[in-house]
């Protein structure tokens, strides 16, 4: 990286990609945030319930009963 914010033009734009394809071989990637979303639900099986202006659920605060 110290490389590639010293060039311009082609080579700097060279070096970059190499310092991405780096990054990307190299870097351990996981999710911050995983929510699980599901497409329906039975009021008569959970309590909390409130939908979402998305096309999915949220379910913070649900419980089952």
């Amino acid at each position: 990286m110290d490389e590639a914010v010293q060039l311009d033009g082609d080579a700097a734009k060279a070096k970059w990609g190499e310092v991405q394809d780096l990054l990307a071989e190299q870097t351990v990637i996981y999710p911050l945030v995983f929510r699980n979303m599901i497409t329906a639900s039975n009021p008569k099986k959970v309590d909390g319930f409130k939908a979402i202006s998305a096309t999915s659920l949220q379910l913070l605060g649900v419980s089952a009963k």
